[in-house]
């Protein structure tokens, strides 16, 4: 009979049941991952620079418990809790906030160096 030998392989995607019962902070605290949907700084650490959720074997959850803070982390990029393509900050200014405060100073910046040039020149009123 035919046997897969991708099949023979052991997958290792994560921390043995005991392991992950002993480091899942949400199993010991008895915490419901899907629960914390809302608390921003809490799915961010389980978020990839790029926004990727990280896997179980780096988190070290037991397989239910990383399931449903997958699902609360999804949940929460679709309510716009947490950003979708990057990790962002927790709480701080995003992106285009800052490009906003930077056009923002720019325009502030051209229009003291309009002013300064104007002054600078002796013998015109700045009237045309």
């Amino acid at each position: 009979m035919w046997r897969n030998p991708k099949s023979a392989i052991p997958r290792t995607s994560g921390p043995k049941k005991a392991l992950a019962i002993r480091d899942d902070v949400f199993h010991q605290l008895d915490i419901n991952p899907l629960h914390e949907i809302h608390n921003r700084r809490l799915l961010q650490g389980y978020v990839s620079e790029l926004g990727r959720i990280i896997p179980r074997d780096q988190t070290r959850l037991t397989w239910k418990n990383q399931r449903k803070l997958g699902k609360a982390v999804r949940r929460a990029k679709a309510m716009g809790i947490i950003p979708v393509f990057s990790k962002g900050h927790a709480g701080g200014t995003g992106a285009r906030e800052n490009r906003v405060m930077a056009s923002s100073v720019d325009v502030q910046n051209l229009q003291n160096a309009a002013t300064v040039d104007s002054n600078s020149i002796p013998g015109d009123s700045g009237l045309l």
